[in-house]
């Protein structure tokens, strides 16, 4: 007879009790979270997995950096696209390489309009961006406890920490964050300093500049894409302006250099008018009533060029 620690009985009823316990202290662990004012809330390691392993498809996709993840409403541009399903595909310290660029393009309807969108801000350019360590290390890991009942006690420890600093009525970060389930993250914090991201900016851009082995291989990549029926568009997300100032010295980000090699792979660039008029809470990320807005001018922006397309075609044909 084969022996196993379950045919001891006192062993099977510990076991029983931990798993129940995990389970009991998972549930109360997002019952915590629900009762928590939903701003302050941290984002759960469930809203990243599934934004990650989603089976979706949409017809535009936005791809990009914290920038693009925190500053770009998918609900607002589908107001003025009509019936185009949008999806944030946005990454902490995302850069332009093969892994990110292809994940995107494979979220997108085979049928679709095959829009893609990029926010290229000059970090998202570097070899260190490239790497995209977050997109990476979600992808890598199992989805299916994270939809599991309990186990995300075990799966992700932070989220755990700040709901027991809640529960036990310690301060918590004013910072707010309402993440949507088309890939936004809403943020704000009402401690706002549009200076405070700039020293953390100057510190990277003195480490490294942008790459133009990653830059060329994203410019094959644009021209790839418009050889196989994709309409790619281009932005560089708004920032302060000393926080533009800076990483227009000390990036190697030049813009309008940028903007035409962009255009000249087939690329279509979007200027931001009144860049200075959205507001940033931090110097480097919008606030969600200026990511509203400004996912609203990209939307009215690619709905008018993709009809004016549509309509030259028609001319030809």
């Amino acid at each position: 007879m084969r022996l196993s620690i379950f045919n001891f009985k006192p062993i099977r009823l510990v076991v029983i009790f931990l798993v129940g316990m995990v389970i009991a202290a998972g549930w109360l662990k997002m019952r915590v979270l629900e009762q928590a004012p939903k701003g302050l809330r941290p984002l759960t390691a469930a809203f990243w997995m599934t934004k990650t392993h989603t089976n979706k498809k949409f017809d535009v996709i936005v791809i990009g950096d914290s920038r693009v993840y925190r500053g770009i409403s998918p609900s607002d541009m589908e107001e003025v696209l009509g019936e185009m399903a949008v999806f944030n595909f946005g990454y902490s310290s995302a850069g332009m390489s093969a892994l990110l660029l292809n994940a995107g393009e494979e979220k997108l309807k085979k049928n679709g309009k095959k829009i893609i969108i990029l926010g290229l801000t000059p970090y998202s350019l570097t070899s260190s961006a490239a790497l995209n360590e977050q997109y990476k290390e979600l992808k890598k890991a199992l989805y299916w406890p994270y939809q599991t009942p309990g186990l995300p006690i075990l799966m992700y420890p932070k989220e755990t920490a700040w709901a027991v600093t809640y529960l036990l009525g310690f301060k918590v970060s004013p910072y707010h964050q309402i993440p949507h389930d088309n890939g936004w993250v809403e943020s704000d914090n009402p401690s706002e300093n549009i200076e405070a991201a700039l020293d953390e900016y100057r510190q990277r851009f003195a480490k490294e500049k942008i790459s133009k082995e990653l830059f060329n291989y994203l410019m094959e990549k644009v021209q790839l894409w418009s050889e196989q029926g994709y309409t790619v568009f281009a932005f560089r997300p708004p920032v302060s302006e000393k926080m533009e100032q800076l990483e227009n010295a000390k990036s190697g980000y030049d813009e309008s250099w940028i903007k035409n090699e962009f255009s000249e792979a087939g690329g279509i660039w979007i200027d931001i008018e009144n860049r200075y008029a959205y507001k940033t809470y931090d110097g480097s990320h919008l606030t969600s009533a200026s990511a509203r807005l400004l996912s609203k001018y990209i939307a009215k922006f690619v709905s008018d060029k993709t009809s004016s397309m549509g309509r030259d075609k028609k001319r030809i044909l």
